[in-house]
């Protein structure tokens, strides 16, 4: 019953959006009859991929990382190519304790799809560094500097790791 309610709240804030009722009506009116039930069944996924990574991250604006983690995990199940969600999730799963291996496994995900996320880079080493990885952090904010060699984030979590390791 609930997933029935999200469906539909989900179409609701399809109607509702300009933009995406227009690429919505676009995608119906493109000879939808003929579309192989695989195709259709991805598309489908797709936007509704689409439609958990934005409430996940207005769920996470909120707090709710538990909520933008169920969310997100179907997001990036459906579009496995798709690198914010895959950052989001890191983001969301490393707020818990338990959950930073997966964190580290999503930043690792969302940098396969996007090797100059320096966001992500950057989340990646303070989530080695706060693991006593002192040595792959260090590589993360070196991969950072190679993309921008002035970010201060990274030169200052660099000069602060290596201040520690004298």
């Amino acid at each position: 019953m609930q997933a029935i309610v999200r469906r539909i709240d989900d179409a609701t804030l399809v109607l509702k959006d300009a933009v995406r009722r227009q690429a919505y009506d676009k995608l119906m009116q493109q000879d939808s009859g003929h579309l192989p039930g695989e195709l259709q069944k991805r598309l489908t996924q797709r936007v509704i991929a689409e439609q958990n990574f934005t409430k996940a991250r207005d769920l996470s604006i909120t707090g709710d990382y538990y909520g933008a983690i169920v969310l997100l995990r179907q997001a990036v199940e459906f579009a496995p190519d798709h690198p914010e969600a895959w950052y989001l999730l890191g983001q969301c799963q490393e707020r818990n304790p338990k959950w930073r291996r997966e964190a580290a496994e999503s930043y690792q995900k969302a940098l396969s799809l996007n090797p100059n996320n320096v966001d992500a880079l950057i989340s990646l080493g303070d989530l080695y560094k706060s693991e006593g990885l002192a040595s792959r952090a260090q590589s993360c904010y070196e991969d950072v500097l190679k993309i921008n060699k002035d970010n201060p984030e990274a030169k200052s979590r660099l000069a602060d790791l290596m201040g520690k390791k004298r």
